[in-house]
């Protein structure tokens, strides 16, 4: 989106339609996002933000009516300075008690697990930082027909995106536009979920999707007779997915799990060879625990299975302390009979309700060779990470 509409759109979502409104929410964050690698000595990301959230909604017979705004406008001062805009909610939402239709640019989350959300199809990624894996900033908004229906314990979810987006590479590595418009015939991404809330608290979903793939595959489109450097274009191939979500909450222990089947998946492919593609089974099974004093502790176990399977384990820790001034966070990810090894370490301080700051490393650990675990070209790629962020 062009860099002049930045200030334009968020102030028009301060400025929604006053007369006759029943209830109006708007809130504003600005911040900044500074990443500095060790490898080779230079700062990564140099981000300063602005994102604005309103919502009004309407009363209506046995109902509400609302509209949501969600824009995020910001200025990346790395290399040459860039300015972007990027929508995260746009839409117009009708709520009955059985009902529930949501037609805009939106965000649908379907995982039930931390870390890694494999079965959040809706949404393609920015895969711009491969490593920050906060999903609300690395969602892609997608303009869809979203609808619900609730059936007592029985939910029938619906989602039909008619021009989907494509994930987001790393410019330098993909010849292709950003927004990624799949420009084919039968395009549409469509499907949905039906979920079962048990008597016992059991919570299982249902999943089908058919999508443009979310695996960031590419494929060998040209070199640069300059520096001969290798140019990717970003594979676009319509997939099949059905999965399984799960949850059971006993006592302070919640008992999680994903599994989705990926029919036809492309894979990268180096060469000018045939596109190849495969099916691809990922699992997650998991638990998180909630301590008296409010800290949280989880683990994971990770399948990957496509042409030969991976395993991983991964495990968070979150407490807070000195009256919730302080909160410190760390992630790990670590590969069973592979060397990935990916610890991230996290340490906020809230100054008050409106100001807090982040300081996060990823420290990383591979393998040479690229069909070794998932890290391998990531190894080097150790990192600190500092986050203000100021809400009004």
């Amino acid at each position: 989106m062009k860099p002049g509409l930045a200030f334009f759109l968020l102030a028009v979502i301060a400025a929604f339609p006053a007369a006759g409104r029943a209830e109006l929410s708007t809130e504003f964050e600005a911040g900044q996002q500074l990443s500095y690698r060790f490898n080779d000595s230079e700062f990564t990301r140099q981000r300063f933000y602005l994102s604005g959230k309103s919502e009004q909604a309407w009363a209506i017979a046995d109902g509400t009516f609302a509209l949501n705004a969600s824009l995020r406008g910001f200025v990346e001062a790395t290399g040459e300075s860039e300015a972007e805009v990027n929508i995260r909610s746009l839409s117009a939402v009708l709520s009955k008690q059985k009902f529930r239709t949501e037609l805009g640019f939106q965000e649908v989350p379907w995982g039930e697990t931390f870390g890694f959300y494999i079965a959040d199809l809706v949404n393609p990624r920015d895969f711009s930082d491969a490593l920050f894996n906060e999903m609300a900033w690395t969602r892609l908004a997608v303009f869809a027909l979203n609808t619900q229906v609730f059936l007592e314990r029985l939910t029938l979810q619906f989602i039909l995106t008619p021009v989907p987006r494509l994930n987001q590479l790393p410019e330098p590595v993909i010849a292709a536009n950003s927004f990624g418009i799949a420009d084919t015939r039968g395009a549409a991404e469509y499907g949905g979920r039906a979920s079962y809330l048990f008597e016992s608290g059991l919570d299982l979903g249902l999943i089908y999707f058919r999508h443009w793939n979310r695996n960031p595959a590419l494929q060998l489109a040209s070199v640069d007779p300059a520096t001969g450097a290798f140019i990717f274009s970003q594979v676009a191939s319509q997939v099949d997915t059905v999965g399984l979500t799960a949850s059971q909450a006993s006592g302070d222990w919640v008992f999680r799990m994903d599994s989705v089947l990926h029919l036809n998946q492309p894979g990268t492919v180096s060469t000018a060879e045939a596109l190849r593609t495969s099916s691809n089974w990922q699992t997650i099974l998991g638990a998180d625990w909630t301590d008296s004093e409010g800290g949280n502790w989880g683990v994971q176990y990770h399948l990957d299975q496509a042409d030969r399977a991976n395993h991983w384990v991964s495990g968070m820790v979150r407490r807070s302390f000195r009256g919730r001034k302080w909160e410190a966070e760390c992630f790990a990810f670590k590969g069973l009979g592979n060397p990935d090894l990916w610890i991230q370490p996290r340490l906020t301080w809230y100054l008050n309700d409106s100001v807090s700051w982040s300081l996060r490393s990823d420290l990383l650990t591979g393998s040479d060779s690229l069909n070794n675990g998932a890290l391998s070209s990531f190894s080097k790629q150790d990192r600190v990470l500092s986050w203000i962020g100021l809400r009004f």
